[in-house]
């Protein structure tokens, strides 16, 4: 017994095709019933033309990108503030997307714990594969059960920076010793202390490195990573305040686009978003994006009026300039014009 789920059906049905063709989708996706299994479906974004994995990305002469690792941990913090573990996050799970200008997609608003990032991006990141996930919510997954826990550090629990360091381990090996500053920008940004900068050096040389298992084969568990390195928003707040990422001035561009998440958005407890508390977040924000845009509309109209009397007063000093040479010239020729021995005249 099975579940029929029409694919294309529903790709027409929401007007909204994830990818070109839909001749890639096969026609329906069956589902086996089972009594003691539990399903839950994720659906994702295709990529979009020109996108590579962020392992192709980085062999690449990577363009923006620390704007492109700024995405990956906006992610990050949605994932920890969901109370999500993603277990699986290498550099192939990653895509890296280039953006058109003519679209105008580049500027990006992210409003991230209360805190504002003016971002410009010339990529789009998104993050596949989630088999091998956990969440709370939906229970223990039995795909991490036995070997991929006790082998290969991917386990039913919550981590929050976890998946930060596998990120962070990929994009560190993957520069190799051509990118010495970047790296060297990396480990500042990520670790706490000189311990941590060695201990996470040392991974990029273990087989079982990308699974991060300590120096001496221990898994790094949760108290570990929370005293050796920073947490996603962290590291967002000192990327933000260095000179690393490129960002755009809002008041030179109103069209971009605002991605908030507060991790009072969220239970505590289960990652659960209010959607009460995020109806008020988004109305809140839009007043404040509106009040701001009115705002800068008077500031630019202010502008063009002082701009116009700073013209006026300049045109009217050129005036007088021109009258004061006239006058100038008249006395000079007043002066030479005078016999010399009336100007030595005496009684």
């Amino acid at each position: 017994m099975s579940y029929t789920f029409s694919i294309k059906a529903q790709e027409k049905k929401l007007s909204r095709p994830s990818i070109e063709s839909t001749e890639a989708l096969p026609d329906e996706l069956s589902i086996p019933i089972h009594p003691n299994w539990k399903f839950n479906v994720l659906a994702t974004e295709a990529v979009g033309e020109g996108a590579m994995t962020l392992e192709k990305y980085l062999k690449s002469v990577p363009e923006d990108f620390w704007n492109v690792v700024f995405q990956c941990l906006t992610a990050l913090y949605a994932l920890e503030c969901s109370r999500v573990t993603l277990n699986d996050g290498h550099d192939q799970n990653w895509w890296v997307e280039p953006l058109s200008p003519e679209k105008q997609e580049q500027d990006k608003l992210y409003i991230y714990n209360n805190k504002e990032f003016f971002i410009k991006n010339k990529h789009k990141v998104l993050c596949y594969d989630y088999d091998r996930a956990y969440t709370s919510r939906l229970g223990n997954n039995n795909h991490l059960k036995g070997t991929l826990c006790n082998s290969y550090n991917q386990c039913n629990s919550f981590e929050p920076c976890k998946d930060l360091v596998k990120l962070m381990f990929y994009i560190y090996c993957m520069l190799g010793e051509k990118d010495v500053l970047k790296k060297e920008n990396l480990l500042e940004l990520l670790c706490k202390n000189d311990t941590a900068k060695e201990e996470f050096k040392d991974l990029c040389s273990r087989d079982l490195g990308p699974f991060l298992f300590n120096k001496k084969g221990e898994k790094m568990d949760i108290n570990f990573f929370s005293s050796h390195f920073y947490s996603p928003l962290e590291i967002l707040e000192k990327m933000y305040k260095s000179d690393l990422v490129l960002r755009f001035d809002p008041a030179q561009n109103a069209n971009y686009k605002i991605y908030v998440c507060n991790n009072t958005l969220f239970d505590t407890g289960t990652g659960e978003i209010y959607l009460d508390k995020l109806y008020i977040q988004k109305k809140h924000i839009a007043e404040q994006f509106f009040a701001k845009q009115l705002k800068i509309s008077e500031l630019r109209t202010e502008i063009t009026r002082l701009n116009s009397m700073v013209t006026l007063c300049g045109n009217e000093l050129a005036r007088y300039g021109a009258q004061v040479v006239l006058l100038q010239q008249e006395l000079n020729r007043i002066n030479l014009s005078q016999p010399a021995e009336d100007m030595n005249m005496s009684d």
